[in-house]
């Protein structure tokens, strides 16, 4: 019986959108994951058979947007500061329809050249006491993905959409405050 494997695979960005959300505390913040890296799991080592899981790997960006009085020093964030100080809980809810980011997978089995990731903030803590470089108030946020394969009519769909707008992008990729 062979045993089961994963191949990795490298994502090309096809579209990454920004998901925007509005805090109880009055703050937006903008998030995305930035996918780096993808594991396509098969039952047998010889790969024969469809894939029977996706895993995705990334970078997380966070934008934030505050209102000045609520602004702070800017400061260099010490790497444990989401865990050693307090969280504050921060309601929120989303402002726009979390996008569907497509990748086209480098090196993927045939049937198996792109995949869809979304991802949804499930909750906000905001650290007490801390502020970023920009002086935002610092939060911590969770997340949670959702995705699979793509089928071509879809990507093509979606890169018409994003030809057609302007995607939902921080002020501060947009050039604006």
């Amino acid at each position: 019986m062979a045993s089961p494997i994963a191949i990795s695979v490298d994502p090309e960005p096809i579209t990454e959108g920004w998901s925007e959300y509005a805090l109880d505390d009055g703050s937006t913040i903008w998030f995305k994951l930035v996918v780096t890296r993808v594991q396509v799991h098969f039952s047998t080592s010889d790969r024969s058979g469809p894939p029977i899981g996706i895993g995705v790997t990334g970078n997380p960006q966070v934008v934030v947007k505050s209102r000045p009085e609520d602004m702070g020093e800017a400061e260099t964030v010490p790497d444990d500061v989401a865990s050693s100080a307090k969280r504050l809980s921060i309601g929120f809810h989303s402002t726009n329809a979390e996008p569907w980011n497509y990748y086209r997978l480098v090196g993927a089995p045939a049937g198996l050249e792109y995949i869809k990731v979304r991802n949804t903030v499930i909750n906000v803590y905001r650290i007490e006491g801390h502020y970023d470089k920009e002086g935002s108030p610092l939060y911590f946020v969770q997340q949670s993905s959702a995705g699979g394969p793509a089928p071509p009519d879809e990507v093509r769909a979606a890169l018409q959409r994003a030809a057609s707008t302007i995607t939902s992008a921080p002020p501060t990729m947009k050039g604006g405050s």
